[in-house]
Order: structure tokens, then sequence, then C-alpha cells
């Protein structure tokens, strides 16, 4: 992502890839009229990855508040763990969010 950097995996596509892993979970425990947003990550960045490489991502639901919801997420690169992730995501009525937005 930056010029003159190794051609790895860099951490905002390591939270992307978890956010969305989490996102998937997410959406079979909400309402059919919610959508869920991220509101927190904290990642422990680990180790290098290559671009190309396959990174295997296992998210689990570690805690649900009314509509929150918190996971652990791994990030590995074939043994190595190459991030953990916190993420919460919150559930919002997709119609409300969109007016919100204009």
């Amino acid at each position: 992502m930056v010029p003159g950097m190794p051609m790895v995996a860099a951490t905002p596509y390591l939270v992307t890839i978890a956010e969305m892993v989490c996102y998937d979970i997410a959406k079979t425990l909400i309402e059919p009229d919610q959508v869920t947003v991220g509101s927190r990550v904290v990642i422990d960045h680990l180790g290098a990855s290559k671009v190309g490489a396959t990174l295997a991502v296992a998210a689990m639901l570690r805690g649900r508040d009314r509509n929150r919801f918190t996971f652990v997420v791994t990030i590995k690169d074939g043994e190595r763990t190459v991030a953990t992730v916190e993420h919460v995501r919150a559930a919002v009525s997709a119609q409300k969010l969109m007016a919100a937005l204009g």
C-alpha cells in the first residue's frame, strides 16, 4: 500500500477480511430489516504474508449484548498466525442508516 514497502498483506487488508467474515456471521443473527456496521477493531498484526498467500480466517462470536456482536478472529498463513483481531459489529436499521446518509 505504500510505495517502496515490500509486497505483503497490509494491516488494512487484514482488517477488511476479518470484518467481512464477521459480517457474514452476524447477518445470520439479525432481523431482515437490519444490517451490521463495524464499530470497533483491535488488531495485533504479528507477521508478514506475501501478496498472493492463502490466508485462513477463523472467527468466533465471543458475545452478544443486545444489538452488539463481539468477535475474536485469527488469521493464519499456513501454520503461522499473522493477526489476531477483536471486532465489534452493531445491528442497525438499514432504512434509518440510509436516511441518515441522505
